[in-house]
């Protein structure tokens, strides 16, 4: 009874992880190892007919070509006890994964399958097979994982079951695995039975993240002194008078009328007419000095040369001198006139 013991606990012990007999992995990085062993207990079915089950051996290696894309090889024994019959046959995978996210990724490639029966006869067949492959956290370290393909000869395999991870390297699982491929043209061979693995991953490394652009600053550049404002009235009236005769244009430039007319540029210094205009100023008209004893305009005056010595005028004609008349106030001007 003991020795039954330490021979299970054994087997248990080296069945290791390994890819079909181990939770799949649907990420990994680039250059990436990943070692699989363990064990299954098969139990094969022909038409009605059943062996007794046998501890057979699993294994395989993968390795991550990127961050997307791997290759696999899996090995599963398909040996079982003889009941009703035995079987002694063998299982070898190609496959190449891709890993479409966290939880998913697909997998194809080719399966070969001997089915050997010893004195019943044997049969092996190379499968074409395209599958997919799931895993999805249930609790912190604890994953379902499934996985499943159809291929070529009237074959199905699915393999389902839990996956503990121990650490980031080492991942150890517990499931149940199906296979179904032809046997003769009217029948098929089942293989079913659990199943435990102990994956451990070596090597790789993680791309390095894409820095996002720095905006380099820009080069430091002094501000210009303001130029020199003299804080005088006069100047600044100057300076912002225009000239008498110029009028602002709608350009915001000063022309005077006769520039207008005669179509000079100011900015130029060009003339665009027949006419020809040769300040940039006009100068105004000044009224002429009014001499000494003029008549104003509105206004009657006049002088009377001297007859006597002391008053220098007439007393007598000093109202007709000013055309005051009789009564010697000056007549009201009318408007108009």
């Amino acid at each position: 009874m003991n020795k039954k013991v330490v021979v299970s606990t054994l087997m248990a012990l080296v069945a290791g992880a390994s890819i079909a007999s181990a939770a799949p992995q649907t990420t990994w990085d680039q250059g990436e190892w990943q070692l699989d062993l363990g064990a299954w207990a098969p139990k094969a079915k022909v038409d009605g007919v059943s062996s007794d089950t046998k501890w057979n051996f699993n294994g395989g290696l993968g390795y991550a070509i990127s961050s997307k894309w791997a290759l696999r090889y899996d090995y599963h024994g398909l040996k079982t006890k003889a009941g009703e019959f035995k079987t002694d046959g063998d299982e070898h995978e190609v496959n190449l994964v891709y890993s479409l996210g966290k939880n998913v990724a697909l997998f194809g490639g080719w399966n070969r399958i001997n089915n050997d029966l010893g004195k019943l006869g044997s049969d092996t067949n190379n499968v074409a097979q395209f599958g997919v492959a799931t895993k999805f956290p249930l609790a912190k370290n604890l994953a379902l994982y499934a996985d499943g393909a159809l291929g070529t000869e009237k074959t199905s395999l699915w393999e389902a079951g839990l996956a503990y991870t121990i650490n980031k390297d080492w991942d150890l699982n517990a499931g149940y695995r199906y296979v179904d491929t032809k046997l003769t043209d009217d029948n098929n061979i089942k293989y079913r039975g659990f199943l435990v693995g102990l994956s451990y991953r070596f090597g790789g490394h993680k791309a390095a993240p894409v820095a996002a652009p720095v905006a380099e600053p820009e080069p430091y550049t002094a501000p210009a002194e303001p130029a020199h404002v003299y804080n005088d009235y006069y100047l600044d009236s100057i300076r912002r008078r225009p000239a008498p005769g110029l009028r602002k244009s709608q350009n915001g430039s000063h022309r005077s009328r006769r520039q207008e007319s005669s179509g000079f540029d100011l900015q130029t210094g060009r003339q665009h007419g027949l006419r020809r205009f040769r300040g940039l100023q006009r100068r105004p008209v000044q009224a002429p000095r009014r001499q000494r004893g003029q008549v104003r305009d509105g206004q009657r005056r006049c002088f009377r040369p001297r007859t006597d010595g002391l008053q220098g005028r007439e007393q007598s004609g000093l109202d007709q001198c000013h055309g005051t008349g009789q009564s010697g106030q000056p007549p009201r001007r009318r408007l108009g006139t």
